[in-house]
């Protein structure tokens, strides 16, 4: 039996993010891609690489008021999903 991989490699926040703040997400590992959807599953913003120990920022003044799914493609093949949330 496989045991899952839960750590998560990654400092982020501020969450929930206000309108005025900035999202900043470092990684320990190197990112392929990374993909923002809404609440109903959109997407909203999308980037490409992220070496290791680069900030990922996203502005909330880019993003409406409400929930959202982070989702981040290691460059090793492991993925994650976060939750942030634009009040």
């Amino acid at each position: 039996m496989i045991e899952p991989d839960l750590d998560v490699p990654f400092l982020f926040g501020p969450n929930p993010i206000g309108s005025t703040e900035t999202f900043g997400l470092t990684s320990e590992v190197g990112l392929s891609n990374w993909v923002l959807h809404d609440g109903i599953g959109r997407r909203t913003m999308q980037g490409g690489a992220v070496a290791p120990m680069d900030r990922l920022l996203i502005a909330a003044d880019a993003l409406q008021t409400g929930w959202y799914t982070l989702q981040l493609s290691g460059a090793d093949g492991r993925r994650w999903s976060l939750s942030l949330v634009r009040r």
